[in-house]
C-alpha cells in the first residue's frame, strides 16, 4: 500500500478551521490496512494506523470516513476527506463502493462530493461534510489487479 502522508487518511474538521493539529479535528493516516474473508477491508483495525492530529474526543477514523462541522450549510466545501490508494499492492476495489452517510438528513447524498476513483480501480479520494455531516463505505471490497 502506498504509504506516508496524502497517501491513504481519513479527516474530520469540527470548528471554523480545518488547520493542522487544531484539537478542533481528526487525521488518522494507514500504512497498512487489513483484508479479512472474501477479500473486504476492516475499515475499523488501527493496528498500522496513526493520528496525526485527533479532536479531544474522537480518536482513530475509520479507513474511508470524512465529515465536518465547518460549514452549517449542505450545499458549502466539504471540509472532511478521505484517501485511498491501493497503488502496488497488486488489489483494486470492487466498484461501485456504497456509502453512509451520518449526522444531518438534508447533507446526505448518494457520493462523496468531489469524488473519483482512478481508471485503475486503485486510488479513490473524495469529500464529505456539511452541516455536522460525514460518511464512510458501508464496505470496502478489494479484488485481484486485472479481474
Amino acid at each position: 500500500m502506498k504509504a506516508g502522508p496524502g497517501n491513504n487518511f481519513s479527516k474530520k474538521t469540527y470548528v471554523n478551521s480545518p488547520v493542522q493539529n487544531s484539537k478542533d479535528s481528526s487525521e488518522t493516516q494507514f500504512t497498512k490496512i487489513r483484508i479479512v474473508s472474501n477479500l473486504t477491508v476492516q475499515r475499523d483495525d488501527f493496528e498500522f494506523a496513526t493520528i496525526t492530529w485527533y479532536h479531544r474526543n474522537k480518536g482513530f477514523l475509520a479507513y474511508a470516513e470524512a465529515g465536518d462541522c465547518h460549514v452549517y450549510s449542505c450545499t458549502g466545501t466539504k471540509n472532511g476527506v478521505f484517501k485511498m490508494d491501493l497503488t502496488g499492492t497488486g488489489m483494486r476495489f470492487v466498484t461501485p463502493i456504497d456509502w453512509k452517510y451520518l449526522g444531518w438528513r438534508g447533507c446526505t447524498g448518494s457520493i462523496p462530493n468531489q469524488y473519483s476513483v482512478s481508471a485503475t480501480k486503485q486510488v479513490a479520494s473524495g469529500r464529505c461534510g456539511g452541516h455536522c455531516a460525514g460518511c464512510n463505505a458501508k464496505q470496502l471490497k478489494l479484488e485481484p489487479e486485472g479481474c
